[in-house]
Order: structure tokens, then C-alpha cells, then sequence
């Protein structure tokens, strides 16, 4: 199966689904409505991990395609299902980057965390990208800035952007070094975020024409049940959001 258009997943580190939903996101908020869905992971590593195979949050409940598990943006082919899974795209390859640099796209990445580093234990996840770099959470702008310049309109391109600024320590403009200690002040993830709205403007203007999926790969824990971060498992970690733009039969 092959088609034309271009593909962003964008992936908000660690962000809670009640965290989104209580932020200020106009920007983010033109790309589809959102909806409570439910990791794949824990942590950063597994998350990606399933997102790479083609299986991003779902709602096993909901009636509606994408949310649902009934269909996928992408999907790697003959991953053993015994059941037929819909998909815009199915792609052949090692995971879903090689699929699509099998296709011809150009795939570009970009970490935000350490698990997009380079170092020998997180190759896994970034070795198949044509053109990957790490930013760490402190570099937004200089990630974005990054990921315009290697846009190419001529090329059919799967974009993957990882984004540091909701994860702990939610490092933003409004973030003072007294603040870093206040780990369980969910109100930090929710500055985070809006920060990332206002940042992430200009990319979200230049793919407005794309599939695009806006989602995060695991929440958090903010004292709930006396639990704090991720890497563990609660509610507030499973529970996260998605949007969908571009596709039909979701908005």
C-alpha cells in the first residue's frame, strides 16, 4: 500500500491527558479535537518502541477509527496479528522509519530526551532515520529551528519529533531553579505545555496539509496514591491524549 502524503507523529514527553486538556493550546487545538487514550508504555523506551511498530495510545472503546485499535495512521507489516488491522499506510522494514525510507520518503528526527541521544543503548530507536539530531529538553527553539530548516517540500517526508519541555523538570520561561524541586506541582507540565504551543506555531503552519499525529508516550504521577513520575504503573501514567489531523473519520 503506498500513498504521497507527508506524515508527523509529534510526541510531548510524559505529558498527562489531564494536563493537556487544562492548558491554553490554540495552536495544537486547530489540529483536531483531543482524545483520552491510553499508552503503550511506562517509559520513553517501550512507548516508542510500540509507536515505531505502528501502535500509538488507543481507546479500545471508542467507536471511532485511529482512537479505536481498528485503524492506524501507519503500521508495520506482518507483525504475527491474527486479526486485520486497517491502515492508511503499510509499510515493510525493520519498523516504521525503515518502512518508510523503503517507500522513498525522507524521515527526519528529532529527541528532546535521553533516550534520543546517540549513546549505544538508544540507537534501537533512531539508527533507521535518514536525518536524526538530539536536542535535550532545554533546547526547544534550537529543535524546531532544526526540523524547518531540514523540511524539504519536494520530498515525501515521515517526520518524528520528540519534545522534552513536559518532561520533569518542565523547563520553560516560566520555571524558576527554585521551582525544580517542586516535582509534584502538576502546574508546571501545564506551563510546559502552553510553552510548547506558542513554540511549536511555525512547524504546525508548515504541515497543515500533512497527516499529522499530536500525542504523548506516557503521563505521570503527581503524589496520586503517594506515587511520583513514571516508569510505574498508574492510572495517571497510562492515561494520556491524541489528536488526529488529516484523516478521515476522526477530527
Amino acid at each position: 500500500m503506498c500513498e504521497t502524503k507527508n506524515h508527523a507523529l509529534i510526541v510531548l514527553d510524559s505529558c498527562r491527558y489531564d494536563s493537556f486538556m487544562d492548558a491554553n493550546t490554540p495552536n495544537m487545538d486547530e489540529f483536531g479535537d483531543t482524545h483520552r487514550v491510553w499508552s503503550q508504555g511506562l517509559f520513553t523506551l517501550p512507548a516508542h518502541i510500540a509507536f515505531f511498530t505502528g501502535r500509538l495510545p488507543t481507546d479500545p472503546l471508542s467507536e471511532l477509527p485511529y482512537v479505536s485499535n481498528n485503524r492506524r495512521p501507519f503500521v508495520l507489516n506482518n507483525l504475527g496479528y491474527k486479526f486485520k488491522i486497517g491502515a492508511d499506510l503499510i509499510v515493510d522494514g525493520e519498523d516504521v522509519i525503515d518502512g518508510f525510507n523503503n517507500l522513498g520518503y525522507t524521515t527526519i528526527g528529532s529527541g528532546g530526551v535521553n533516550w534520543f541521544d546517540g549513546s549505544p543503548a538508544t540507537q534501537k530507536l533512531i539508527h533507521n532515520f535518514k536525518k536524526f539530531d538530539f536536542f535535550g529538553p532545554f533546547n526547544i527553539d534550537k529543535q524546531l529551528e532544526w526540523i524547518i530548516e531540514n523540511l524539504n517540500k519536494q520530498d515525501k517526508i515521515f517526520l518524528f519529533v520528540n519534545i522534552g519541555v513536559t518532561h520533569y523538570p518542565y523547563v520553560s520561561p516560566f520555571r524558576s531553579s527554585d521551582d525544580l524541586k517542586n516535582r509534584g506541582e502538576r502546574k508546571f507540565q501545564i506551563e510546559a505545555v502552553e510553552y510548547v504551543d506558542k513554540t511549536i506555531r511555525p512547524l504546525l503552519g508548515l504541515i497543515r496539509d500533512w497527516k499529522v499525529v499530536i500525542t504523548s508516550d506516557h503521563g505521570e504521577c503527581f503524589g496520586e496514591d503517594g506515587l511520583y513520575g513514571h516508569g510505574l504503573y498508574h492510572e495517571k501514567v497510562m492515561e494520556v491524549f491524541i489528536k488526529y489531523h488529516g484523516m478521515e473519520g476522526v477530527s
